[in-house]
C-alpha cells in the first residue's frame, strides 16, 4: 500500500500541477484570498519541481508495477506460509479440541477492521501528503 502510493506521487503531482494551471478551474472553485494565495503557493511548488516530478514518474511507474507483479506472482504463497504459522500456533496453545476450533474459526476470514484500517491509512497518507505540500507551498 505504502510503496504503491509512493511510487504513484510524481503522476498524482504532474496530475495536480495541470488541474491547477487550468485558471477555469480557479473560477469554478470562487476562492477568496487566503485559499487563492494557498493555491498559488502549491502551484509554484509543484512548478518549481515539475522536472524532478517528470524524471521520477517513469522509474517510480515501473518500481510500482514489478511490486504489483510480484504480488501476484507471491502473494498466494506468502499469506499460505502466514496461515500455516497462525494455525501451528493455535494447535499447539489450545489445550482442548473444541477450543482449538473455536480459536481456528475466529481467526479464519477477514476482517473487518484491518479492511477499514487499510483504507484509513491510504486516505491519511493521502492527505498527510497533501499537508505537507501545503505547508511546502507557504
Amino acid at each position: 500500500g505504502l510503496l504503491w502510493i509512493i511510487c504513484s506521487l510524481p503522476g498524482m503531482f504532474l496530475n495536480m500541477l495541470e488541474m491547477l494551471n487550468d485558471r477555469n478551474y480557479w473560477e469554478m472553485l470562487q476562492l477568496n484570498g487566503e485559499e487563492l494565495q494557498t493555491i498559488e503557493g502549491i502551484t509554484s511548488f509543484l512548478t518549481m519541481h515539475q522536472g524532478l516530478f517528470e524524471e521520477l514518474q517513469t522509474p517510480l511507474f515501473f518500481i510500482g508495477i514489478a511490486f504489483r507483479i510480484g504480488l501476484c506472482l507471491f502473494g498466494n504463497y506468502l499469506y499460505f506460509q502466514f496461515v500455516l504459522k497462525s494455525v501451528k500456533k493455535i494447535r499447539m496453545t489450545a489445550p482442548t479440541p473444541s477450543l482449538k476450533k473455536a480459536l481456528l474459526t475466529a481467526e479464519g476470514g477477514t476482517n473487518f477492521w484491518n479492511v477499514i484500517g487499510c483504507c484509513g491509512l491510504y486516505f491519511g497518507a493521502i492527505f498527510i501528503l497533501y499537508l505537507i505540500l501545503m505547508m511546502l507551498s507557504v
